[in-house]
């Protein structure tokens, strides 16, 4: 995580440096007044509404060393949504308490209050119904393993239902669940969680998608092609296949392609990674792939989008073979994935 520190006092500023030592497998920034600013942590400025504004929209996280009624007050005109809000913590000076105050299960505040709170020794304080019951809480474990939660209102009645004891479905399309956590059944339920890269499956009255990044797509075009053809083309692909755009892990290509500017439009328009290979890499993709003797002579590879998206996979199941249309090709490949449900 990307995380901001803040303190106000010197006991705090103190605290600050202990907690940045500690959790040095997170990217740190360490703030304070501009009284007690100096070459190892940053002034906030004069304004912290501001601050805190733009600290919503640079980390993923941010601990308060302070009174809880500094942080509530400084957070909440910018609290928008608890899918897109940063993971709030917030401590007191002398590090007795570390409290879990926005974004518990998405945001990964409970996880990072664990982590402060073991970090200073101090008691961690987590309210959420789900994890005071001991009960498998389906929003953490999605955001921890970085699956996309299509609706919140059918999470957040999932949880209702395991607090109530009612069972709770869970599926998924393309491997076998190891046990389910208390409270899910493999058999038939109203509600129910599906783990799928693909839209339309649907197995419960009330679904709730969980769609993982295990998709690489390969695409191929010729020189000049514009970013909304590419889009058009990709968009259209993915929707004849049902596959979700949001389990899109990255985009593929030869390496003659990183500078053509209709890919690097589409992409930067989805926020989508990318990842080029050069002719010698794709040769060494495993499989059988479609041969194009014109592809060869141009790219030096006689196949870019299939050999492609199968690299990006690590190897994985090629699930869509090469489509072409207007000077474009599209394929994807799905990464192999056991599920767990640690988080």
């Amino acid at each position: 995580m990307k995380l901001a520190i803040i303190s106000f006092t010197a006991a705090g500023k103190d605290l600050s440096i202990r907690l940045f030592k500690a959790l040095s497998q997170d990217s740190c920034m360490l703030f304070t007044t501009n009284k007690l600013a100096d070459e190892t942590v940053s002034s906030y400025g004069n304004d912290l509404n501001t601050w805190t504004s733009n600290a919503f929209s640079n980390y993923d996280g941010i601990i308060f060393i302070s009174a809880c009624g500094i942080a509530v007050r400084a957070i909440a005109p910018h609290l928008k949504s608890k899918t897109t809000d940063p993971a709030v913590v917030v401590t007191d000076e002398k590090g007795q308490f570390a409290i879990s105050l926005v974004s518990g299960h998405i945001g990964r505040a409970n996880e990072l209050t664990l982590s402060v709170a073991h970090a200073i020794h101090a008691t961690p304080v987590i309210t959420t119904a789900t994890d005071v019951n001991g009960l498998f809480s389906i929003d953490s474990w999605a955001s921890c393993h970085n699956l996309f939660i299509r609706d919140m209102k059918i999470a957040k009645e999932i949880s209702a239902r395991l607090l109530r004891g009612e069972p709770v479905g869970m599926t998924a399309d393309w491997f076998v669940l190891p046990q389910l956590p208390k409270g899910f059944t493999a058999d038939s339920a109203s509600v129910g969680a599906m783990i799928s890269v693909y839209e339309d499956s649907s197995p419960f009255q009330q679904t709730l998608h969980l769609i993982p990044k295990l998709v690489s797509i390969g695409i191929g075009c010729k020189r000049g092609t514009c970013a909304d053809t590419i889009e058009t083309f990709v968009l259209d692909c993915l929707h004849q296949e049902g596959i979700s755009l949001h389990s899109i892990k990255q985009v593929c290509s030869v390496d003659l392609k990183q500078d053509e500017p209709g890919l690097l439009e589409f992409c930067k328009r989805h926020q989508l990674p990318m990842q080029f290979y050069s002719s010698e890499q794709l040769t060494c993709a495993k499989g059988t792939f479609a041969s194009s003797a014109f592809v060869k002579q141009t790219t030096g590879v006689d196949n870019v989008c299939e050999r492609a998206c199968v690299l990006g996979s690590q190897q994985g199941a090629l699930i869509v073979p090469k489509l072409s249309k207007n000077g474009v090709t599209f394929a994807a490949a799905l990464q192999d994935w056991r599920v767990t449900f640690e988080y």
